[in-house]
């Protein structure tokens, strides 16, 4: 299916009355069945137009990582911890931090599946306001850099070095997070008592 196809698509069910609650509560389904969210904020752009569609993604996607956090929480925390404790070590460790900061890197640079880190937060008692105040900002970047992506097209040679400058400005935050989860993880490597018996 075209993207014209796919606009005028998106033109009609907002038209609806109600049309953006139903747009919003479409992605929040998605993405509680673990629809990628690098899938769903292109396709919010692309559907619903460049700024708009990302922000109806951006607040959909917010939506769907309340009720997985919460599914964690109330419903299965105990099948979750069981199931990653011997695969999620790193994950838990940054999470019962429990801080906005940590959450926001997290989600910038990806350490798991988008699912996985709502339901891990959940299970782990992730304070709910630093939850959603750090997923929201460590999704923004990336809500800003698809839309910028979608708008490149037609752009003249300033709005080009514009949308250089916010890609590069990314690819530097990414670097950083990935190098302050690695330092945070020697560093805690590093404290940790050793329990070596000696003979």
């Amino acid at each position: 299916m075209s993207t014209p196809v796919l606009a005028q698509i998106g033109r009609e069910v907002l038209a609806l009355p109600f049309g953006q609650c139903y747009v919003m509560a479409g992605f929040t389904v998605a993405t509680a069945f673990g629809v990628p969210v690098l899938i769903l904020l292109p396709a919010g752009a692309l559907v619903f137009g460049a700024w708009p569609g990302s922000a109806y993604a951006l607040f959909g996607v917010m939506g769907g990582a309340v009720v997985t956090w919460a599914v964690g929480r109330y419903v299965a925390a105990g099948v979750v911890e069981r199931l990653l404790a011997s695969r999620m070590v790193l994950l838990q460790r940054h999470l019962r931090r429990r801080g906005v900061l940590t959450i926001a890197l997290i989600r910038l640079v990806p350490v798991a599946p988008f699912l996985m880190i709502n339901l891990v937060a959940g299970a782990l008692r992730v304070r709910l306001s630093a939850y959603v105040v750090g997923t929201f900002l460590g999704l923004l970047p990336a809500t800003v850099g698809v839309s910028a992506l979608i708008r490149i097209l037609g752009m003249h040679p300033l709005q080009m070095q514009t949308a250089a400058l916010i890609f590069g400005s990314l690819a530097v935050m990414c670097l950083t997070g990935w190098r302050w989860l690695g330092r945070h993880r020697s560093t805690r490597s590093k404290r940790a008592p050793r329990t070596d018996v000696q003979g």
